[in-house]
């Protein structure tokens, strides 16, 4: 179920609560406070999905698959999060089972239990059916795929005997070395689109607001009306007319990664 952490907001956006946005941080919620803006978790994509078909949000975060079904839908993708050990607009998946498991090679695992988070999920959905897809398989007919807990708990499944398989975010089996002490690797699939950041075509103005620091320093974050390839940039306070914002910076300040730690975005 969606929950929004602000009621009476200027704008809103949605994100899937999976992929695990910093909402929470800080210097985000004097951010939102400060431009009255309402931010709605999802764990069922199909939900979020459908909101955003019906414009229900100014903005969302998303895993990247997602954006085939909104093709029609009025958003332009604007950003894209940064992997954090690889700092790369491009994720990898690895298929990995438990280090007991005796199959050479991964078809080898014809009716295995395949665990993935969710049929909107790039790295342990979308992975597996691109990697089958290449010797002409389906995920269907391959493996008895069902959903389990994300991330580390795929990895945790594997473990525990409840699942053969599973196709994880590479960082995500990175981050813990018992990890490659418990599991091993059976082939993996990369240069997958990392979760984008849209917004609707046309913008909703807001300008003027202070952000974390940015207020004390005599600079703020502004968010840019209209301008292809610009959400939020760093300008002078004094230069914060709509007017001269139109003009000034092509550079997205706001950092974020795929992890949830902070990383980097980059705009389109």
């Amino acid at each position: 179920m969606a929950q929004a952490q602000e009621t009476a907001s200027r704008f809103s956006g949605a994100f899937d609560a999976n992929l695990d946005f910093p909402f929470t941080d800080p210097a985000w919620e004097t951010f939102s406070r400060s431009v009255r803006c309402a931010v709605t978790s999802y764990t069922d994509l199909d939900d979020l999905t459908g909101a955003l078909k019906q414009g229900l949000f100014d903005f969302s975060y998303l895993p990247s698959a997602s954006l085939f079904f909104l093709r029609s839908a009025p958003y332009r993708g604007i950003a894209s999060a940064l992997t954090p050990i690889t700092k790369s607009h491009a994720q990898s998946s690895v298929l990995v089972v438990a280090k007991s498991n005796p199959s050479p090679h991964w078809s080898d695992l014809r009716g295995k239990r395949l665990g993935y988070i969710n049929t909107y999920c790039t790295t342990s959905y979308f992975a597996p059916s691109i990697l089958l897809s290449r010797s002409g398989l389906s995920l269907s007919q391959f493996f008895d795929a069902f959903p389990v807990a994300a991330w580390q708990g795929q990895i945790d499944a594997v473990v525990a005997g409840h699942i053969d398989a599973t196709m994880v975010y590479e960082d995500v089996w990175l981050a813990r070395p018992e990890n490659a002490t418990n599991t091993r690797i059976l082939a993996r699939v990369d240069d997958l689109p990392t979760p984008p950041y849209q917004q609707r075509r046309r913008p909703i103005e807001i300008c003027g607001a202070a952000a974390g620091k940015g207020g004390a320093s005599g600079r703020h974050l502004c968010r840019l009306h209209g301008f292809s390839g610009t959400t939020y940039v760093v300008v002078p306070r004094h230069d914060c007319p709509t007017a001269r914002c139109r003009t000034r910076g092509l550079t997205s300040t706001f950092r974020f990664s795929h992890s949830g730690q902070r990383g980097g975005t980059t705009t389109s």
